[in-house]
């Protein structure tokens, strides 16, 4: 009688039983297998992860597209962030230069009404010598330069145009 198979030893013969009653396949496992390991079957292990494997390469790209959008928008961020510092110091420079314009415009315009106040006084005091002069001048030569000293009437007063002796 033999016990083992034809090219088998005893001891692989008994160790295979061995492994054969201990490791028996239960029936929810073998339905469980069967399922995951059919790559035809909806619910199988192997559809699983190709459809984890599309989701990934999809969102992946995605994902992708989003980095660089989100590159892009810092970019122009900085960009106009860029801008607006120089903007801003231009402005502040402009206001700086604007008010020291108008600082010097002031005393400008201050020195010139000085000027034009002092130039207006000198030409009062001028007119008035003059006229103190004209006065004194009139006064030595007598009543015989003025016109109407001498009986003469002024031009228009007496007619068409002529000057009438009394």
């Amino acid at each position: 009688m033999r016990l083992a198979p034809k090219g088998y030893s005893l001891r692989a013969c008994r160790l295979g039983r061995r492994l054969s009653q201990t490791l028996r396949p239960t029936p929810g496992f073998t339905r469980f297998s069967e399922k995951y390991a059919d790559p035809r079957q909806p619910g199988s292990y192997v559809e699983l992860v190709r459809r984890r494997t599309r989701t990934k390469v999809h969102t992946s790209k995605l994902l992708a597209r989003v980095d660089q959008e989100l590159k892009d928008l810092r970019e122009k961020h900085e960009c106009l962030w860029g801008q607006y510092n120089l903007n801003r110091k231009l402005y502040k420079h402009f206001d700086k230069t604007k008010d020291e314009k108008l600082e010097e415009f002031a005393k400008e315009k201050a020195k010139l009404t000085e000027a034009l106040d002092s130039e207006q006084a000198q030409n009062r005091i001028l007119s008035e010598e003059l006229v103190r002069q004209t006065r004194s001048h009139e006064g030595r030569d007598g009543e015989a330069s003025h016109p109407l000293s001498q009986g003469l009437r002024p031009l228009g007063s007496g007619g068409a145009g002529e000057t009438h002796t009394a």
